[in-house]
């Protein structure tokens, strides 16, 4: 009987440790998400004078906006002065798909720019790492 008891507080020991260990664990994987949330949102927010959106760029103000589109300035947006706006925007997306400058977009334009994301994400892991980022 007493080997018993031995042996059934033993196994609530290892057990009692095991949960600590893995709430402990548990705690380190949750603070460790914290901090890269932290991170991050300091990231999206920059310097904190206004909203800013995806990559950590200014959202654009909707009135800002519209003055921008309304190149005639009678306060509406047409058709033409929408595509228009957009039209230089897409133009922009275009060279920078077009990596080898050449008018078209290809197989190998696509390629050479996954090359270039992935040297700029080495890239900023290497800065983060020398700043004391993660990594």
């Amino acid at each position: 009987m007493r080997k018993w008891i031995v042996g059934l507080t033993g196994l609530v020991l290892v057990a009692f440790a095991a949960n600590t260990a893995w709430a402990e664990a548990a705690e380190d994987g949750e603070k460790r998400q914290r901090d890269r949330n932290e991170k991050h949102q300091r990231e999206r927010e920059g310097d904190g004078e206004g909203k800013k959106g995806r990559k950590g760029r200014q959202r654009p103000n909707p009135g800002e906006m519209l003055e921008k589109l309304d190149k005639d300035g009678d306060g509406k947006v047409t058709l033409e002065e929408f595509t228009e706006a957009h039209l230089e925007r897409l133009k922009q997306m275009f060279d920078r798909m077009d990596a080898n400058g050449d008018g078209v977009i290809s197989k190998e334009d696509r390629e050479a720019r996954e090359t270039d994301r992935k040297k700029e994400t080495d890239r900023k892991k290497e800065t983060d790492r020398g700043e004391g980022g993660e990594g």
